[in-house]
């Protein structure tokens, strides 16, 4: 089930802080776990003559990452994503045709904030980090599968590299304490990750504010 909605004025909870939005969102409530879902395309493509869609949601517990590529295929002025969790490999790997699309759009899209709920993989994050080349804000839902130390390890490095734009980088970790943010600042610094960061704990999540 597809649910566009028009959102003016409204306070919107999106990563570390609260967004004013004045934006169209499109919430996606359930996707058929194939190839190519068309039906979800038919869905779509009624929304995109009426309204210009900035906010996608995709609520199911994964997408395919060949699907995500054709979504914002289709939504050339999106600029905030949300995303459960990323299925990499399955039903399959991408096609020639699919990775190229994915290197036009990883250099034209407007994405600047995403919100990945559940992170299972690193290369769900390196995914996410080409996909949007421009991105400023990037929440993170961790699991026990990733270890917190590696995450930074690799969005910092990839930063010098390829997001210059990163600003704020927030993790969601259930047992985050002052002795894993004193851990992690350490890693930064003796790696020399970054030289301008300023890391913090508020309640369960660490935010790292870059540049």
């Amino acid at each position: 089930m597809i649910e566009p909605s028009i959102i003016t004025n409204q306070q919107e909870a999106f990563g570390c802080s609260k967004i004013h939005l004045e934006t169209n969102q499109l919430v996606i409530k359930s996707l058929s776990y194939s190839e190519f879902d068309e039906n979800l395309f038919d869905m779509i493509r009624p929304v995109l003559a009426m309204i210009q869609i900035t906010y996608l949601n995709i609520t199911p517990r994964e997408i395919f990452i060949g699907t995500l590529i054709d979504l914002v295929r289709c939504l050339p002025n999106l600029d905030s994503l949300v995303i459960s969790s990323l299925a990499m490999t399955q039903p399959r790997y991408l096609s020639i045709e699919e990775t190229r699309h994915f290197r036009l759009l990883s250099n034209n899209n407007k994405i600047i904030k995403v919100n990945l709920k559940q992170m299972s993989d690193i290369a769900q994050v390196q995914f996410l980090l080409d996909l949007c080349s421009q991105m400023k804000y990037f929440e993170i839902g961790s699991t026990n599968d990733v270890s917190l130390e590696n995450v930074i390890r690799f969005i910092l490095m990839k930063n010098i590299k390829n997001t210059c734009n990163l600003h704020l980088l927030c993790l969601k970790i259930p047992q985050a304490n002052m002795n894993m943010v004193d851990r992690l600042k350490s890693i930064i610094d003796f790696e020399q990750l970054s030289h301008n960061y300023r890391i913090q704990q508020i309640d369960t999540e660490i935010h790292l504010r870059l540049n």
